[in-house]
């Protein structure tokens, strides 16, 4: 992957703003969205992801962990503030659902019976 000509994906410095924004987004009891941060610095969203996987894979952990802290921080944001009722939830239900959360239902169709079912036919008279 090609590294853009300007100075403006500096590991470092994107932290900086990453965890700023965060901390911003904690202070004012807001829910952080990484795309907002990125594009309020000015930075292309699909270039980022493809920077925090490169600099994972090279051993600098710096870029992963801070976008890793602003999902974290989105992730129980958007929990608590739908229990307080402070945000849509259906909203929050959606996000969450990108974040990797998903509706389940566990249907237990084990017998308790050792035999199993028995099913008996009878002949109508």
């Amino acid at each position: 992957m090609a590294r853009p000509k300007s100075g403006k994906y500096d590991i470092e410095e994107m932290c900086q703003r990453i965890n700023s924004y965060t901390d911003a987004c904690i202070k004012k009891r807001l829910v952080p969205i990484l795309k907002e941060v990125v594009v309020l610095s000015g930075w292309n969203y699909d270039y980022v992801q493809q920077l925090q996987v490169k600099t994972k894979g090279d051993g600098d952990l710096r870029l992963s962990q801070c976008i890793s802290r602003l999902v974290d921080t989105k992730e129980y944001s958007l929990e608590k503030y739908a229990l307080q009722g402070r945000i849509d939830k259906t909203m929050a239900v959606f996000s969450l659902k990108q974040l990797g959360w998903r509706d389940q239902q566990a249907i237990d169709v084990s017998s308790s019976v050792p035999e199993g079912l028995k099913i008996t036919l009878k002949v109508a008279e």
